[in-house]
């Protein structure tokens, strides 16, 4: 752990140099956090919660660095809306008097899809809006409910499930920008993205004591199906041709092992305490990628337990993909959704990212309030 090192070596020095190991006067510390704050007010980076008036609000995600999109509910009507930071500046982006069941945004927040339940005709109909919040393309009555994927790379693909009132589904595949629209024909309602049009899906079965399931890969121009020869718990595409298997053994290990793949090549792998469910329903700790840094970010329980027992906190930890180095940052509460910002530089965080952290100095702010 890095803190411990970081103890060590104060230790060490401490008995080398008494000077250094002089704790500062506490009315410097006091001037000392003043000036920060007062720094970064100057600054612009001072984060300003967002205060609403209606009694159901939630944070959707980020807009740009700065921005977070911002949903609102009052008498059956969904206002949403991009908010400031730093400014505490709000403008309207979408206003419905429909009910938005659910809204996702592209990796470069260049497209926004909103899911939304037409109560006049009873039907189910997504929209897809520019950061402009011009509208690109809506589907009207395709199902009951929609699976919504973007492509990490390719900003102007997605997926989209639609689920029917007899419980199945169909798939279609979309270009955004020249308004294609294509069925595939697919079994699988949870899928993820693979470069060159391709797809990848675990086909599970209902074996409780089979915690791990046949990966298969899709290509959408050819409708061809073939499997990959490998049986993974879980796989996720996080972009630029990196990918994350995970893996463990039964239902009875300690840890899951976590795969990371640059194409077909392997870079490193990362062990995970389990919290076991005992049954093929695993459970994964959320986790997020930054393109840029190369960053992963992940939480970690302290140690492998039953998931209903488990009662300790979760380490949000930062792995860096080129060198290895596995960081810890802090410790929270419970095992909470989080996103990292466009420039990598804070996490939206809980259940409706309704707090911020800091990555370069880990303060935590609030985002609404």
């Amino acid at each position: 752990m890095k803190f411990i090192k970081t103890f060590l070596l104060l230790v060490l020095l401490s008995g080398c140099t008494i000077y250094h190991s002089q704790p500062l006067p506490e009315a410097y510390n006091e001037l000392r956090e003043k000036q920060q704050v007062t720094d970064r007010h100057w600054e612009g980076s001072v984060i300003i919660p967002y205060q609403s008036s209606y009694p159901f609000y939630y944070v959707i995600g980020w807009l740009d660095s700065k921005t977070i999109l911002i949903m609102e509910e009052f008498e059956g009507r969904s206002i949403m809306s991009q908010y400031h930071l730093f400014s505490s500046e709000k403008d309207i982006f979408y206003e419905t008097p429909h009910i938005v069941h659910d809204v996702h945004i592209n990796s470069n927040q260049s497209i926004i899809a909103i899911q939304e339940f037409n109560q006049e005709n009873q039907s189910a109909d997504l929209l897809f809006l520019e950061r402009s919040g011009e509208l690109l393309m809506k589907l009207e009555g395709f199902g009951e409910q929609y699976n919504v994927y973007f492509h990490p790379d390719n900003q102007n693909e997605v997926i989209v499930t639609a689920f029917l009132p007899d419980w199945q589904h169909e798939s279609y595949y979309l270009d955004i920008w020249t308004n294609e629209l294509l069925p595939i024909t697919i079994e699988e309602a949870y899928v993820q993205w693979l470069p060159d049009a391709q797809l990848a899906y675990i086909k599970r079965g209902t074996d409780d004591m089979n915690v791990v399931a046949p990966l298969y890969r899709y290509s959408i121009k050819e409708n061809k199906e073939e499997y990959t020869n490998q049986d993974l718990i879980e796989y996720q595409y996080l972009g630029n041709s990196l990918s994350l298997h995970i893996d463990a053994e039964t239902i009875y290990e300690e840890n899951s092992v976590y795969s990371f793949y640059q194409d077909s090549m392997h870079i490193m792998d990362l062990e995970i305490p389990i919290l076991s469910t005992h049954s093929n329903q695993w459970w994964i700790p959320f986790f997020d990628y930054g393109k840029e840094t190369n960053f992963f970010y992940y939480f970690k329980p302290k140690y492998s337990s039953d998931y209903y027992s488990y009662n300790q906190r979760f380490e949000l930890r930062q792995l860096s993909l080129e060198t290895g180095e596995d960081k810890f940052l802090v410790e929270w509460q419970e095992n909470v959704p989080f996103q990292l910002s466009p420039d990598e530089n804070f996490l939206l965080i809980g259940t409706q990212f309704e707090q911020i952290l800091r990555l370069d100095d880990l303060e935590i702010s609030a985002s609404i309030e």
